[in-house]
């Protein structure tokens, strides 16, 4: 009994997950806690830093500190159209660290490595123009 106290205390807890998304030729990033317990102090860093269509996406004051994301929620920032990102030679493997706490000030983190080069090849990421 006791065994299942520990695995059920450690499953609630939140879980935050970093990840760029390709969307109808346009380039996302995704910022969402799959945990069953809200997640503090959540910080992003990206290496090497990149910049999107308003300038240094990497360095954008919502990476620096989201003081609360609820159990399921998600933010969802646009970079830029994939087009104008690969014509513009931004990095396309890209690390993100992502750290955060729990309710009892317990740090958690996420090292993940991205390929962009994979949206690369979207027919829609070729061919995107900017609306008229």
């Amino acid at each position: 009994m006791r065994g299942r106290e520990t695995q059920s205390g450690s499953a609630h807890r939140p879980d935050i997950v970093a990840d760029f998304l390709y969307a109808e030729g346009c380039l996302f990033f995704s910022v969402r806690n799959i945990g069953s317990a809200p997640a503090t102090s959540v910080v992003v860093r990206f290496r090497p830093a990149i910049r999107g269509a308003q300038g240094a996406f990497s360095r954008l004051r919502v990476f620096q500190g989201i003081s609360f994301l609820a159990p399921g929620r998600e933010l969802t920032l646009f970079i830029d159209s994939a087009g104008a990102y690969f014509h513009s030679r931004e990095p396309t493997r890209v690390t993100t660290r992502v750290s955060w706490y729990d309710e009892g000030g317990v740090e958690f983190s996420r090292t993940s490595v991205h390929d962009l080069e994979i949206y690369r090849k979207f027919p829609e990421a070729l061919h995107t123009r900017a609306p008229a």
